[in-house]
């Protein structure tokens, strides 16, 4: 059954005419689908601090940029964060965590997608458990301020590296 879903576009997701939808949708939750700019707190006051944000990185090691990348790089897990936002990056509570490990052939671009299908899979099934109740606010874990680290954009040189061990299989935990 085919049911219309009705979508709404603003040109700036914490302006007065975005935060006046919200109101006047009277929404219990966001999904964040990536944005070039921070969440206001008075977004997240409207939305009663429940916006979504499907991270690719494992919080709260991988706050940032480049976290697939960087993740590869230093030989570590690759992953998908389900947290609710906070005015920080990646700082805010965290729903679920997903660990992915792949074959010595899956090259850099297949996990690349691979992480970006899974946390659209992620982002489902977190939105159906909120709806259902059966996530709340109070009940995820809180990070730690000082645990984790916020990483930068990854230097070309280091991408690069980080794609050649991929696509070379010496990713050291890409072998199941």
């Amino acid at each position: 059954k085919n049911i219309p879903v009705p979508f709404y576009f603003v040109n700036n997701h914490n302006s007065e005419e975005a935060i006046n939808l919200y109101k006047k949708l009277g929404l219990y939750c966001l999904l964040n689908a990536g944005t070039p700019r921070k969440i206001s707190s008075k977004l997240l006051h409207v939305i009663d601090n429940r916006v979504v944000n499907i991270h690719p990185g494992i919080l709260p090691e991988y706050r940032g940029c480049s976290c697939v990348e960087w993740a590869l790089f230093n030989d570590e897990p690759i992953g998908n964060t389900a947290h609710f936002m906070d005015t920080s990056y990646d700082t805010g509570p965290i729903i679920k965590i997903e660990n992915y490990f792949f074959n010595k052939d899956t090259n850099y671009v297949d996990i690349r997608n691979y992480v970006y299908m899974k946390g659209c899979d992620l982002a489902g099934k977190v939105l159906k458990e909120i709806e259902n109740e059966k996530i709340i606010f109070a009940n995820c874990k809180i990070q730690e301020p000082n645990k984790g680290k916020y990483w930068h954009p990854i230097p070309s040189e280091f991408e690069l590296e980080a794609i050649k061990k991929a696509n070379e299989g010496k990713y050291k935990f890409q072998s199941i």
